[in-house]
């Protein structure tokens, strides 16, 4: 699969900067043949990602960085960064924490809707888990 190297600048879509993306400078339906949302994994700067880009109904795509990977890239809004893309074909799994199986384990109706989900949703539940976790709880 081919890797696209482009540079290109870091925008918000609010004021609180909460939602920071950029606009690929690039006809991705044209080099990866997905004119939808479509997987993609490279670095920012350098630092390694793996995530989604999403059409814009013009015939663009973005991407949306979160900022741990703005963090990482060492990159802020209206900075202009250096990406290698490409498309990311790999199966994504997230497995549960070992304390959160332990319980889902418990149940087959738990069992059953934790299999049932896509990758993408048994992220956002670990993500969510995990985030919450603190030795006091």
């Amino acid at each position: 699969m081919a890797v696209k190297r482009f540079r290109a600048a870091i925008a918000a879509r609010s004021q609180d900067q909460r939602w920071t993306y950029v606009i690929l400078p690039f006809d991705a339906a044209a080099l990866w043949g997905a004119k939808g949302a479509l997987k993609v994994k490279g670095t920012m700067n350098g630092a390694p990602f793996r995530s989604s880009i999403f059409p814009n109904g013009d015939g663009t795509h973005h991407i949306m960085m979160n900022k741990a990977l703005m963090m990482a890239a060492k990159a802020g809004l209206g900075d202009t960064v250096a990406f290698a893309m490409e498309s990311d074909t790999e199966e994504r799994d997230y497995p549960m924490p070992s304390d959160m199986a332990k319980v889902v384990g418990t149940s087959k109706k738990a069992t059953a809707t934790w299999e049932g989900f896509p990758p993408s949703a048994r992220k956002l539940y670990v993500d969510w888990v995990e985030d919450a976790k603190k030795p006091e709880t």
